[in-house]
């Protein structure tokens, strides 16, 4: 009876909250759908600054161009382009163009005039001990600058940099609350993934169990954390928060290679007996690639864009050996356990995930 008078005070717990949220529900539509004045704070607005950029050739002809595009060097290890001026009007008004430049200089040009450079000014190569990593630069324009020609010249030892993405045309204020309206998701992003690993960790410690038998939930937990920590290095917005680019160059370059380790680490736990000692060799070969580029950037011999394509192929390496693993032991092993079908769903979305992101690098 006591058994009996527990269960049947439970489910009507379950049928009071149910109710609550369902009352919850439509008492949030219902306000949602009343008159109201919008309290939403009116920012000035900022202007996507991309479209009808002119660019000459080197051999003189010249283009309309969108940004962000690949083109062809006008300049001394870089690129030029050039463009007219908005006029100042009720509905906007702009002081100061911004723009993100990476492992790049940039000089700002008003009708010829060179009014800024900003940007690396490093004589020699790029080092993990002297980096200033990549950046948004804000410039003010001279007063009367509506209807004047603003000229963008972008220059950088690595060609893949020399290239001009997002401009935004706006005051100070407007930009940088366009910045943190566009990419404030990165953060969040991160920060729900790093307190997701967090608490992996503290569940993988307070079971005493786990902590000698299955250690999975401890890879796991080390995933979800660097994959947080690089997810906060790689955002755009990381000069709100940390002002050391060189801490968040050293940050990206370290937990890129953790996060894949650790993803190695939690594969090879859950498929047991199976490809222990390649991944193991994996494994050790990205923490030897780690070792050995950090050498090579401290003792100024190469810096670590020109030892990426080692980290790329290991990159590659790992991800087409996790996704045998995972499918050869789902489907040839037959392996239907709770555990397996989560690690082929959780891969997937990982998969899915990463090609959104890559799509966004490149097209957005």
């Amino acid at each position: 009876m006591h058994n009996g008078r527990d269960c049947r005070k439970f489910r009507i717990t379950d049928y009071i909250l149910a109710v609550l949220l369902v009352f919850a529900v439509f008492v949030l539509i219902y306000a949602a759908t009343l008159p109201h004045e919008d309290t939403r704070f009116d920012n000035e607005e900022a202007l996507i600054f991309t479209d009808g950029w002119q660019y000459v050739s080197a051999s003189g002809e010249k283009y309309t161009v969108s940004l962000p595009c690949t083109l062809p060097n006008n300049i001394n290890g870089g690129i030029r382009v050039s463009h007219v001026l908005p006029e100042n009007s009720g509905a906007f008004s702009f002081n100061c163009i911004a723009f993100y430049n990476a492992f790049s200089e940039c000089r700002v040009y008003y009708n010829g005039r060179l009014i800024c450079t900003a940007g690396e000014k490093k004589k020699g190569a790029r080092y993990i001990d002297s980096t200033a990593d990549s950046y948004w630069s804000i410039v003010r324009l001279p007063s009367d600058a509506a209807g004047g020609t603003v000229m963008l010249d972008m220059t950088s030892k690595y060609p893949q940099y020399r290239c001009l993405g997002r401009v935004i045309l706006g005051t100070k204020a407007s930009i940088l609350f366009l910045l943190a309206r566009t990419f404030m998701w990165q953060q969040v992003i991160a920060f729900i993934v790093f307190v997701s690993g967090i608490v992996m960790l503290g569940g993988f410690i307070y079971d005493r169990h786990g902590r000698t038998d299955d250690y999975s939930a401890l890879f796991l937990g080390m995933f979800q954390f660097w994959v947080g920590v690089w997810e906060y290095s790689e955002s755009y917005l990381f000069q709100f928060l940390t002002g050391s680019a060189v801490f968040i160059n050293a940050l990206s370059f370290i937990s890129v290679r953790i996060t894949a380790a650790m993803l190695l680490a939690y594969v090879s736990e859950k498929i047991r007996g199976h490809w222990k000692i390649w991944n193991m060799c994996l494994i050790c070969a990205f923490a030897a690639e780690t070792v050995v580029d950090t050498v090579l950037q401290l003792l100024h011999i190469a810096d670590y864009i020109r030892t990426m394509p080692a980290l790329h192929l290991l990159l590659i390496i790992s991800a087409v050996t996790i996704i045998f693993e995972i499918f050869y032991n789902f489907i040839v092993y037959r392996d239907k356990s709770t555990g397996s079908v989560g690690l082929v769903v959780s891969t997937g979305m990982i998969a899915v995930l990463t090609v959104a992101a890559v799509y966004d690098v490149y097209f957005g």
